[in-house]
């Protein structure tokens, strides 16, 4: 285990090496937990990772337009990388998780804002919508039910799912390398690795030790 995190200590300085596919699976083994830490909220166990959000739902001009650029983008969908929900459903959070900070992209930032300021269930409609119209419709069903094990969604039959009546308020958690200097949600390594180490985890210890490394710019 030393030396898988020691590769990724050296290779995430290389030009073309993104650090964030390789680490996600050992963020999500903790996320849970230190989001819960941090907003103060007890949350559901289950994560859902790659979360989409619908570019016509974010956009409804998307949806009521009929030129050829409009069709081809409404049932696009940009991914959030975690939506983790309240024990109570009164609370929903999309994280995001960045090892780089010049990794930070304006577009998606403005759409989780978007997603925010509608509110989760639009969020969710568009997502059965999704499902609907995509190719990959065992994916799609495999992701609504996990949202039915969070209480978002209900089952009507083994491919059709309808809106529960949760409607949680949403926030947007951003887990990065430092504190932007904006008023943001923000849990940053130092924290992340303060809190995994006080689990007594041995996987814990170890990526605690490497994420503090990782608060400075690659290449530096």
């Amino acid at each position: 285990m030393d030396r898988l995190f020691e590769n990724m200590d050296r290779w995430r300085h290389l030009p073309s090496y993104q650090l964030e596919r390789r680490v996600d699976v050992f963020f999500s083994v903790f996320m849970k937990d230190v989001v819960e830490a941090h907003v103060g909220v007890a949350l559901k166990p289950v994560i859902v990772p790659e979360f989409p959000l619908r570019h016509g739902s974010l956009d409804p001009n998307l949806d009521t337009r009929t030129d050829t650029r409009a069709r081809d983008t409404r049932n696009r969908s940009s991914k959030v990388d975690y939506l983790l929900v309240s024990q109570d459903l009164a609370s929903a959070f999309f994280v995001e998780l960045k090892t780089d900070m010049r990794s930070r992209d304006p577009k998606q930032d403005a759409h989780m804002r978007t997603a925010q300021r509608l509110g989760l269930r639009r969020v969710l409609k568009g997502v059965c919508t999704l499902a609907e119209c995509s190719t990959e419709a065992g994916k799609y069903r495999a992701l609504l039910g996990e949202l039915a094990a969070l209480g978002l969604v209900e089952s009507e039959s083994t491919s059709r799912f309808r809106l529960s009546g949760a409607d949680p308020t949403l926030s947007i958690v951003y887990v990065q390398p430092v504190r932007s200097g904006v008023s943001e949600l923000v849990i940053d390594f130092a924290e992340f690795a303060t809190r995994i180490e006080s689990s007594g985890d041995e996987i814990g210890r170890i990526f605690a030790t490497h994420l503090r490394r990782w608060m400075t710019e690659p290449g530096a």
